[in-house]
Formats: structure tokens, C-alpha cells, sequence
């Protein structure tokens, strides 16, 4: 048959360069973007633009491991990057809002248990026991859908490479734009 397979993954999606053959990750400074994801190798170190207002200024180095969900004890991608300080403390009250929802779930289910009495305590610990328990959920979940940059491992290949989700699309949009103009001033 001379016609291609329609349902064939694109070489972009497979990770390979317009030669088809597949883009190695050896530096840390070298990532590609293909919307919405970040390829990368085991290392990687974004440019000093905050990851999540796209700010140059008053930035703030952080890092992540991000393991692949599916692996245990798979090899994990280090992405070093870059907040600004702003974003760095919202990030910052709100764990320590979560922490405070799961705290005050304990205090609120401990301060009346002594003054009821011996007959309505059953009932009062079943439901302070309860109580605790929901808080602190929430608050656990508060902290960790809130409270950090949640990104994660879409797909790799063996460890080497990594497709990364979890960038906000201005973001990656910014790191396509400064790749593609660093590329261009490269040829002329």
C-alpha cells in the first residue's frame, strides 16, 4: 500500500526530531515543548521564568522529583524551576491553611468530650471520632491539591525521557517561543 496508516502516532507525539530519530535529554538545560507537555531527561532546568505567572523577577529556585504513578520504585524526573515570590507564599498559606483545617478538626472533637454526660459520650466520640477524620481529609487534600505545583509524569521512555503534564499552556507557550527565537539566532 502506498498510502500512510492515518491511525500511526505522529513522530512529535513519539518523541523523535524531523529526522525520526529519537531527541536524547543529556543536558539538563535541553527540554522541548509539545503542547501541553514538557519532554525532558532525568534532569532538567527550566529557564528563571515562574512556572506559574510567567514572571522574570523576584524568583525563588525550587525543585521536584516527579515519579511516574504507575512505577513504584520507577527512576524519577528532577525538574529544577523557578517562582516568584508572590506565587511562593500563596503556595505557602495555603498548606499552612490545609494544616490549620486538620488541626482545628482535632481541637473541635477534643474540646467537648469532658463537660457531656456518660450517657450522650458514646454518641459525642462516635461523632468527634468522625469529625476528626473528615477534617483532617480535608485539610490532607487542601494541602496537597492546593498548596504545591502538582505536575506529573504523563508517559516516559525507559527512564530517559519524560513527558511532563501539569504546566500551565502560557507557560509552555513562553518556553516554545524562547526556544524557537534561540533557534533562529543559532542559524543566521
Amino acid at each position: 500500500m502506498s498510502q500512510e496508516n492515518p491511525y500511526a502516532v505522529s513522530e512529535l507525539c513519539a518523541g523523535l526530531d524531523a529526522s525520526g530519530i529519537a531527541r536524547q535529554f543529556d543536558d539538563p538545560d535541553q527540554f522541548d515543548v509539545e503542547l501541553p507537555f514538557l519532554l525532558c531527561g532525568r534532569h532538567v532546568k527550566l529557564p528563571a521564568i515562574c512556572i506559574l505567572s510567567g514572571d522574570t523577577t523576584d524568583l525563588v529556585p525550587a525543585s521536584a522529583l516527579v515519579t511516574p504513578r504507575w512505577l513504584v520504585f520507577g527512576r524519577p524526573c528532577e525538574i529544577d524551576y523557578f517562582l516568584s515570590r508572590p506565587q511562593r507564599r500563596k503556595l505557602r498559606l495555603r498548606r499552612a491553611a490545609g494544616a490549620g483545617l486538620s488541626l482545628a478538626g482535632i481541637a473541635f472533637g477534643i474540646s467537648g468530650i469532658p463537660d457531656l454526660p456518660s450517657e450522650a459520650k458514646a454518641w459525642w466520640v462516635i461523632f468527634v471520632i468522625i469529625t476528626i477524620f473528615i477534617m483532617f481529609l480535608a485539610g490532607i487534600y487542601f494541602i496537597y491539591a492546593y498548596g504545591q505545583v502538582n505536575l506529573s509524569v504523563d508517559r516516559h521512555d525507559r527512564g530517559k525521557r519524560f513527558w511532563i503534564r501539569g504546566f500551565r499552556t502560557s507557560f509552555l507557550e513562553l518556553l516554545q517561543r524562547k526556544a524557537d527565537v534561540s533557534k533562529t539566532q543559532r542559524h543566521f
